[in-house]
């Protein structure tokens, strides 16, 4: 009887740790589910249709934000700055990347912001990455602190490709070419006649580099995005001459290269 009584026991210990466990692991994800919708979804809302209560209600009252240049801002800042800016990009979207949640009642996100939008380059996305503290307030989270870095525009990375590409021609720095150029990709120059002629990159870069220009100087025409890949329209003023480039380009982890040219010369 006491064997049975103390095996009893035993059992309904265990039975309690157990839905204890699920409890706190339901807890958790409940709050991991909050989080992410917060972050992922009501934050990017809240500036996207200037809503201004919502924003409210997602930032604490004692929110402060690092922009990437080193500027504060905190919450009053923030509610009027979406009340007063329209905005102009076409979609915004964060990824979490990483989310802890702590027993003292805090959290931590950080994840990439992806901005997307149209003007007078053409389109372009804009890529940052950001940390963000969160506290739970008569249970509910609550933005504390923003921290954003690593700002970075499409625009300005593929214009530092064919700033490389002049700089390359420039010096007759075959070096500098080949960081551009894939060395498989294909370049093709069209006649007047709208006769076509392609090579790989391999067997035409050296004989670039046998004349430099120091006055080559180049322009981006036009630019279209395409997830990592880019079609960019680019006049080239080179060794007297004027070239129309098509060029397009695919970006890799280690950055934007042009995979493939068609040229142009301008009449």
């Amino acid at each position: 009887m006491i064997k049975f009584s103390l095996i009893t026991g035993i059992i309904t210990i265990l039975f309690c740790f157990s839905v204890n466990a699920q409890e706190i692991r339901s807890k958790h994800k409940t709050d991991e589910q909050v989080l992410r919708h917060l972050k992922e979804v009501l934050w990017p809302k809240a500036y996207r249709e200037q809503d201004t209560l919502l924003l409210d209600e997602l930032l604490d009252d004692k929110f402060q934000m690092v922009e990437a240049n080193g500027d504060y801002s905190d919450k009053n800042l923030e509610i009027a700055y979406i009340k007063k800016n329209k905005p102009s990009y076409t979609s915004f979207n964060y990824k979490i990347e990483r989310l802890d949640i702590f027993k003292n009642g805090t959290a931590v996100i950080t994840g990439t912001g992806t901005i997307k939008g149209q003007n007078s380059n053409g389109n372009y996305t804009t890529t940052y990455h950001s940390s963000n503290n969160f506290i739970k307030v008569k249970k509910k989270w609550k933005a504390i602190n923003s921290h954003v870095s690593g700002v970075k525009t499409e625009y300005e990375e593929i214009k530092k490709l064919l700033d490389l590409y002049v700089l390359g021609l420039q010096k007759g720095d075959l070096s500098l070419l080949r960081q551009a150029f894939l060395s498989d990709g294909q370049f093709c120059i069209l006649s007047s006649d709208n006769n076509i002629q392609c090579q790989k990159f391999s067997e035409v870069l050296d004989t670039w580099v046998k004349s430099p220009d120091p006055n080559t100087n180049g322009k981006i025409l036009g630019q279209e995005m395409q997830g990592s890949m880019a079609k960019v329209t680019f006049k080239l003023n080179f060794s007297n001459k004027v070239f129309v480039d098509y060029l397009t380009l695919y970006k890799s982890v280690n950055g934007w290269t042009i995979v493939a040219k068609t040229t142009q010369i301008q009449k």
